[in-house]
């Protein structure tokens, strides 16, 4: 068996030497072998330091993750299993291109994946945060139907940092999309048990419950969405991307420095910022 090449699709699998159980949902295994499954007391620990598991191992002892771009070959005669990589991300080869070159690549290649993923034999939607993320792919899908699309955005009383609607709207206006707007009220946590057995394992993102509830309003209008999903990954869009480049670059620097004089011209400079009320 082998898992896609960035890892979009989870891959668990048990295997115990005579027989072998996989799937791409944690819970399959669970319900034929709950019994004999036991939880993994190093995935606890890294799922409560990083709010996630890591890409090898799951919740349980028993069940196994292949990782991205990995393959597995089980001979269960011989009662062991291979494991490889069979494909790396390589930035050995270095492309030289004017900035406007790499937007116009990089347009080219987004509007390609919207056009794919269009052709479907049932209603196509798009969430919409008014982000740069989704709302270039719903500006992209809104171009490339030919036909009024669908978008749907999250919206929470009393809770303005978190409430999407305003930019949303402005960007559903822009492409003259039919916009559905879902509105939550902050205690939400009736549905918590259900997101849990949905999951299957601890998932620390507390972004799930809304993506929840726009997935539930948007089922009963559209069977597939598209996503913004993926855009601070693939363009280094977190602030941690901005964090590990500075790490990176201060790490050239003799450590005798760093401490003998960065870290007190850091210093002096937090004192001198002023201070807001």
């Amino acid at each position: 068996m082998a898992r896609d090449r960035v890892g979009k699709k989870p891959l668990y699998f048990l295997d115990d030497g005579r027989t072998v159980l996989f799937a791409s949902d944690i819970k399959s295994i669970w319900s034929i072998r709950s019994s004999e499954l036991t939880n993994d007391p190093w995935a606890l620990d890294e799922f409560l330091f990083n709010y996630y598991i890591q890409q090898d191992r799951s919740i349980y002892q028993q069940v196994g993750k292949l990782q991205p771009a990995e393959y597995a070959i089980f001979r269960l005669d011989a009662g062991n299993t291979t494991r490889k990589k069979y494909w790396s991300l390589s930035y050995a080869n270095k492309s030289i291109r004017s900035e406007s070159e790499w937007l116009d690549g990089l347009e080219h290649h987004l509007r390609q994946a919207v056009k794919r993923r269009l052709i479907a034999d049932v209603p196509i939607g798009a969430f919409l945060s008014g982000g740069v993320d989704s709302s270039t792919i719903a500006a992209l899908m809104a171009q490339e139907s030919g036909r009024q699309i669908s978008t749907f955005t999250i919206g929470f009383e009393r809770i303005e940092q978190y409430d999407e609607r305003g930019h949303a709207k402005r960007v559903a206006d822009h492409i003259k999309s039919r916009h559905q707007e879902i509105v939550l009220e902050p205690n939400v946590w009736a549905i918590l048990p259900h997101l849990v057995w949905q999951y299957g394992e601890p998932f620390g993102d507390a972004s799930a419950v809304p993506t929840y509830f726009v997935s539930k309003a948007a089922r009963q209008f559209v069977t597939v969405v598209l996503t913004g999903d993926g855009g601070d990954e693939t363009l280094a869009g977190y602030d941690r991307h901005l964090s590990a480049d500075r790490e990176r670059r201060l790490g050239a620097i003799p450590s005798f420095i760093r401490r003998g004089l960065l870290l007190p011209a850091c210093l002096v400079k937090l004192r001198a910022r002023p201070s807001h009320p």
